[in-house]
């Protein structure tokens, strides 16, 4: 039998996540209900760039603290 190779690795893991992520999906009672659509026209409303905005803010904030943190504030090395 002839191996797959590194293509035939990523067509069979998208189509495994594929499959395993269709079942949960079409079995939700609740997201082709009323329910659900006021669910999501609460949540993809004319405020979802800056809800996104702002929730997402954080995470750039700390990778800068992390960074100085990790590799130290900037030096100006004046003996050139």
């Amino acid at each position: 039998m002839k191996p797959l190779g590194k293509l035939g690795l990523v067509w069979g893991v998208l189509l495994f996540g594929t499959l395993f992520l269709a079942s949960p999906l079409a079995a939700c009672p609740v997201c082709s209900s009323e329910t659900g659509e006021l669910v999501r026209a609460g949540i993809f409303n004319r405020d979802f760039g800056w809800n996104a905005m702002v929730t997402l803010l954080p995470f750039p904030i700390l990778f800068a603290v992390v960074a100085w943190l990790y590799l130290g504030s900037p030096r100006s090395d004046s003996t050139a």
